[in-house]
């Protein structure tokens, strides 16, 4: 029976498992499931010519004009200093705290996702925080998103970390169709109090 297919840095990867099938029908939609996850793949992989890497010091002002969309969206404006500091602390050897991975087309940085590991009271191991995802829109829907996500996966299950976390906005449809596939909700409501 096949489990499930999903897309992986721009590639399509399958994961399958099979039992012996009980009836002939359950053989067919087997088929048939493949045969829609093969036409996937070629799908995706045409539209998907995308490269994900770490931020790095050179990225600045592509970064800046990205995280700047991303901030807008969630009616926020930084001054330069908050700019410069984040920046310098994302692309920093010495903070392996916060990071930060770019997608790119054609040398264009097209996605971006910010991530910080921090000392939790119920584990041993660090959590990672997803602070910041953002596509840009003419190219939603062809995989970055959840390439970013699985790839901030990747670095939390190196780092040792029991999970990945993240909070966005209720009325974010869009963006809780994708999370929706790759995490669950949980019931947990957020609570905010501004010190300054």
């Amino acid at each position: 029976m096949l489990l499930g297919c999903y897309t992986d840095g721009g590639s399509l990867a399958t994961k399958v498992r099979y039992f012996k099938p009980a009836t002939l029908s359950l053989k067919l939609e087997t088929r048939h499931y493949i045969k829609r996850c093969c036409r996937q793949k070629d799908l995706e992989m045409a539209l998907s010519d995308f490269k994900l890497r770490e931020l790095n010091k050179d990225d600045f002002d592509g970064w800046r004009r990205l995280w700047s969309v991303y901030l807008a969206f969630y009616n926020t404006s930084l001054n330069d200093l908050v700019y410069e500091t984040t920046f310098a602390r994302l692309v920093s050897k010495d903070n392996t705290s916060q990071n930060g991975i770019v997608a790119c087309e054609d040398d264009e940085m097209i996605g971006l996702v910010h991530y910080v590991f921090h000392p939790d009271n119920w584990n041993i191991e660090d959590d990672c925080y997803l602070q910041d995802l953002f596509v840009v829109e003419t190219v939603r829907g062809r995989g970055v998103g959840r390439s970013l996500i699985e790839a901030v996966y990747a670095k939390a299950g190196e780092r040792g970390s029991p999970g990945v976390y993240w909070l966005t906005e209720k009325t974010n449809k869009q963006a809780r169709a994708l999370y929706d596939k790759v995490a669950r909700a949980t019931s947990f409501i957020e609570y905010s109090h501004n010190i300054k």
